[in-house]
């Protein structure tokens, strides 16, 4: 396998399935399959212009609503740190991204 082959997950081409994602890529340009580097910027600024749901979405690919916020601390403290630091808060989806993705994993296993 040459260099050229691999990518990190990080430049990897996501598979989106919720419409409303899709539906921002196509309006951001970014296409339907953008790699988390192409999101970066994107929800970077969306937090940073207090649609910090929206950039959370973006990151996580999937829908993220008020409710959710209000019955899940962990993305509600990345919720409240986006409002201080968008940088900070797209590292802390990753991580979270990352966790749902093992779950998402660890349950198609059984």
């Amino acid at each position: 396998m040459n260099s050229q082959e691999i990518t990190s997950g990080f430049n990897r081409p996501r598979v989106v399935e919720d419409r409303y994602v899709l539906q921002q890529f196509e309006e951001l340009g970014i296409g339907l399959t953008p790699s988390l580097e192409d999101i970066e910027p994107y929800a970077i600024a969306m937090m940073r212009n207090k649609e910090i749901l929206e950039g959370m979405g973006l990151v996580l690919g999937r829908r993220v609503d008020a409710m959710e916020i209000e019955e899940d601390s962990i993305l509600r403290g990345i919720m409240l740190s986006a409002i201080q630091d968008p940088e900070s808060a797209f590292g802390l989806l990753l991580f979270r991204l990352a966790t749902e993705d093992l779950k998402a994993e660890s349950q198609t296993a059984q």
